[in-house]
């Protein structure tokens, strides 16, 4: 967890632009929502110290007005919940 937070504050590139993110159950992957409308996933494992600046998400989605205040993972189902001011459910590859 502390890699995690690490992640999200020092190495992401996108660090100005999250505004939330949320973890998936089996601790995999990452999802951030953005100030610019994207929603960002991440492979947590993915991550090697020698490549820290190269460090790119796994898969962009666009379909927010606004910025993404809010994102989570199902516990029960492969989705992706994330809202500005409305809310969009995601069916994400890397989680099937």
């Amino acid at each position: 967890m502390l890699f995690i937070c690490f992640f999200i504050l020092i190495i992401n590139p996108y660090r100005n632009l999250t505004c939330g993110f949320d973890i998936s159950k089996d601790m995999k992957f990452l999802v951030s929502g953005q100030i610019n409308g994207e929603v960002l996933i991440w492979k947590i494992n993915s991550a090697d110290k020698d490549q820290n600046k190269n460090i790119l998400p796994l898969s962009k989605y666009y379909n927010h007005t606004g910025k993404v205040t809010c994102v989570k993972f199902s516990n029960k189902y492969p989705i992706l919940l994330s809202s500005d001011a409305n809310v969009n459910v995601w069916y994400p590859k890397e989680l099937r």
